[in-house]
């Protein structure tokens, strides 16, 4: 009975040095919280906490991205989901805004988030046209002058196959031929497409213009929708005048 006593007192008392120090590391771990203890200028071998990232967004601005849902036009969607992107970047970062109808290669970086806000609120649709790959080609050469050992590339777009090198390449079916350390990310804005229909070409067709003659007109539209278009009625205006 003697044993079995001292057995049981043994347990109990391993129970109680437990609980004290259960009840220690809650106590520490509740002052360390309100501490909140941070690590400054630590690195090693040579390498940063956080790596600084490049993000580089392309934004469709072409035409095509004015259509609108009943969550907006498919641009403004892609500007909010950008801005959505940007909250979870971090101290020391850079970023770009690449328009698919500029495809200016020569954008540089800025680290000034607001800044970068700013000129994305400042970016609007246009009639200009341009590929995916053309832009995709000017991101890689922006890029290449980052020296961050991360590399973003965000594509926003709705994908026409117009906007696919004409057409002829399949949708997500790009390669990033210049940079091999670049992570490419891809957004479809439109699941469903609308009609789209647009004028490729046009021209007058008289070759000489005389007074109180008429004036003839070529026209050369396409349907860059996924479906078939029948019965469409194609206007012309003139100063207004239709």
């Amino acid at each position: 009975l003697k044993e079995i006593q001292k057995s049981k007192i043994r347990r109990v008392k391993f129970k109680q040095w437990l609980l004290l120090v259960l009840r220690i590391l809650i106590i520490v771990f509740i002052v360390c919280a309100f501490a909140r203890p941070t690590l400054h200028d630590i690195s090693i071998s040579g390498i940063a906490p956080i790596a600084k990232s490049s993000h580089l967004f392309i934004l469709d601005n072409t035409f095509s991205m004015s259509a609108v849902t009943g969550r907006g036009s498919y641009f403004n969607i892609g500007k909010q989901l950008i801005k959505n992107i940007l909250s979870f970047s971090n101290e020391g970062d850079e970023f770009a805004l690449l328009l698919t109808a500029e495809n200016d290669s020569s954008i540089t970086f800025i680290k000034d988030k607001q800044a970068f806000i700013k000129r994305l609120d400042e970016a609007a649709v246009s009639e200009i046209s341009g590929t995916m790959e053309d832009a995709l080609s000017a991101a890689e050469t922006i890029l290449s002058a980052s020296s961050n050992i991360n590399k973003y590339i965000y594509l926003i777009s709705d994908l026409q196959k117009s906007r696919l090198n004409n057409g002829k390449n399949k949708k997500h079916d790009f390669n990033l031929s210049k940079l091999t350390d670049v992570s490419l990310f891809t957004f479809e804005l439109a699941k469903e497409m609308p009609v789209n229909l647009a004028v490729t070409n046009f021209e007058t067709t008289n070759q000489i213009f005389e007074i109180n003659k008429e004036i003839e007109f070529s026209a050369v539209i396409n349907n860059y929708s996924e479906t078939d278009v029948n019965n469409s009625i194609a206007s012309l205006f003139i100063n207004g005048e239709r």
